[in-house]
């Protein structure tokens, strides 16, 4: 990705979110102690993440929060839409309202987790594809309904 410098690449792999480029197109793939610092960062500016331009990744990057972190939650529930059960995934700031990121249907896998605009967390510019990675043991967590706490802490 021009523009971002290989000291921003190593920061935010830190923090959970890893960058490649190939045939003009970006992937981005966040864990969700990354979704957890993109959420702090957007929560301290009063917003939301928006798109990732290199800005945006070099000011997530540097970013320190200015109090103490809060964590991501997130947490799912099974619900029953028409003949069959859809796993509706909540992400959300502690002290934040909940919001539901994304209706799941049951052959889904929930470990690897397209990001839209949809999603109102991140919007992907035309050039860039975002992906959500949830580990195995948070999966297991998720699909049986426990609440997961994540701290925006450096790898």
């Amino acid at each position: 990705m021009t523009g971002v410098s290989t000291v921003v690449r190593r920061d935010l792999e830190a923090r959970d979110i890893h960058m490649r480029s190939f045939g003009g197109i970006t992937e981005i793939d966040i864990g969700t102690v990354g979704l957890s610092w993109l959420m702090t960062y957007a929560f301290s500016k009063g917003s939301t993440v928006g798109k990732l331009t290199n800005k945006t990744l070099i000011a997530i990057s540097k970013f320190t929060p200015p109090t103490e972190p809060v964590s991501m939650r997130m947490q799912s529930a099974s619900v029953m839409g028409y003949d069959r059960h859809y796993q509706h995934v909540y992400l959300y700031l502690n002290g934040s309202p909940v919001r539901l990121f994304k209706s799941l249907p049951p052959s889904s896998s929930i470990n690897r987790i397209e990001l839209t605009p949809e999603s109102k967390l991140v919007e992907p510019k035309e050039d860039q594809v975002i992906t959500l990675t949830i580990q195995l043991s948070e999966q297991e967590r998720l699909i049986n309904g426990e609440l997961i706490e994540i701290y925006p802490s450096l790898l």
